[in-house]
């Protein structure tokens, strides 16, 4: 019954042309009240779609939003380092991650190899920002020059 409440729900969001789209719906135990989780780009006035819901289903409606991330952790799916995504499997919280994090990783900043199932910038940039800045540490400096029977190297 879920999924097609959900796919219902889809439909009547297009019908009044908003600008969301129902991720999940769940409903309680006694089929009294379903929760609509939703993602939205921008603000959107629930007034109206919470009446037109509870007369098509006939149930309390409670609408709450999530984010990209949940969305695609909710989907599952496989990283580019082969496991299984980390929203998906033990991820609880998410964070913000930038750009910076890619940076003192030595990352090329192209998007297509940055960006995660959710078009955002991917979690595991966050999680190894420390142990790369923490191995810079003892790394020796770029403009260190090195000397060999070959001459003199740099490192880069």
């Amino acid at each position: 019954k879920e999924y097609d409440t959900r796919m219902r729900a889809r439909q009547i969001s297009l019908e009044l042309s908003l600008k969301l789209k129902c991720g999940e719906v769940k409903y309680q135990g006694d089929w009294n009240k379903s929760i609509f989780y939703y993602l939205a780009d921008e603000r959107v006035d629930f007034r109206k779609v919470i009446k037109v819901l509870a007369d098509a289903f006939k149930v309390r409606i409670e609408m709450k939003p999530i984010g990209a991330r949940q969305e695609a952790g909710r989907i599952g799916g496989i990283g580019p380092c082969g496991r299984e995504l980390c929203c998906a499997t033990w991820m609880t919280s998410f964070i913000s991650v930038s750009t910076s994090a890619a940076r003192s990783q030595d990352i090329s900043l192209n998007p297509q190899k940055l960006d995660g199932h959710c078009a955002k910038l991917k979690c595991c940039l966050y999680y190894d920002v420390d142990c790369y800045v923490e191995a810079h540490t003892r790394l020796p400096s770029r403009v260190f020059e090195l000397e060999t029977k070959d001459g003199s190297f740099f490192v880069s």
